[in-house]
């Protein structure tokens, strides 16, 4: 019996060491992996940059004549893409460092003024997809305690959604207001799409969801951006909701709201910077 318990406290051992090797193995090459992503997704921001900016600069020079027309539309559609390729870039960026120590950079910010800034980097788009943005401002000037760069990645990732899944619905609204007790500001982005289904309702914050899982529907992404969003927001001190709906989809981001002291000291959103800052799309 001894030298039973003795062997199988042995087998016990060796199989504990290589569980314990094989742990470490799998933990390490999932840093490598993250590390991976990171480095190439890094690199790749720089170039694409670059290429926004010379296809401003190209349109901006090109010459009238019969063919203009046709290359700047052709010009557009690259500039769309690159935007796009862009902003998933972010998008896995951002989900590569969730669970780090990366605090935002907190500030009181205008939240009208980077809506409007993110509907005009859309905005080519937007006609090619026969959408429209409809901004409904606020009836007084509120303002917002959050990461400026941060949110401007929530508005494009949600107005990204209405590009994606309520196409040729000729209008949406992104309404920004403040709450009845005025310690929160609403940012609302309302589409009249096919709306989303309880089921999905659900599930579609969690990493990796898509509402349509089929590649040939003509509706691309990783299904990273609502959960990325809401950490986001939550990293902001507020919260991103979906608002049930008869028809089309209500998201509803919720921000802290400053104080009249904390206002006077808006940072100009050229000037704002963090980790979550994107390649400007507009130069």
């Amino acid at each position: 019996m001894l030298i039973a318990a003795a062997a199988l406290a042995l087998f016990l051992a060796i199989e504990g060491i290589f569980g314990f090797t094989y742990q470490q193995r799998a933990v390490k090459l999932a840093e490598q992996r993250v590390s991976f992503v990171n480095r190439v997704s890094h690199e790749l921001r720089t170039p694409l940059t670059n290429i926004l900016l010379n296809i401003d600069l190209v349109s901006d020079s090109m010459p009238e004549g019969p063919n203009a027309k046709s290359a700047t539309r052709r010009l557009g559609l690259i500039r769309d893409e690159s935007s796009r390729l862009s902003r998933l870039l972010e998008n896995v960026l951002t989900f590569s460092q969730r669970g780090k120590s990366h605090a935002p950079r907190i500030t009181s910010c205008d939240p009208t003024e980077i809506v409007r800034d993110v509907v005009v980097q859309f905005s080519a788009s937007l006609d090619r997809k026969q959408l429209s943005a409809k901004i409904i401002e606020p009836t007084h000037p509120v303002h917002a305690l959050a990461d400026q760069d941060a949110l401007s990645q929530i508005v494009s990732n949600l107005i990204s959604n209405v590009e994606k899944y309520a196409p040729g619905t000729d209008e949406f609204s992104i309404e920004i207001s403040e709450s009845a007790n005025d310690k929160s500001v609403l940012i609302s982005v309302i589409d009249r799409g096919e709306g989303i289904s309880k089921d999905n309702a659900s599930r579609i914050f969690q990493p990796f969801t898509r509402l349509n899982e089929k590649t040939t529907e003509g509706v691309s992404g990783t299904g990273l951006g609502l959960s990325i969003e809401r950490d986001l927001a939550e990293k902001m001190n507020g919260t991103l909701k979906l608002i049930p709906r008869k028809d089309g989809a209500h998201f509803q981001l919720t921000l802290p709201s400053a104080t009249a002291s904390e206002a006077t000291n808006i940072i100009p959103l050229s000037a704002a910077s963090s980790k979550f800052s994107s390649p400007k799309m507009i130069p």
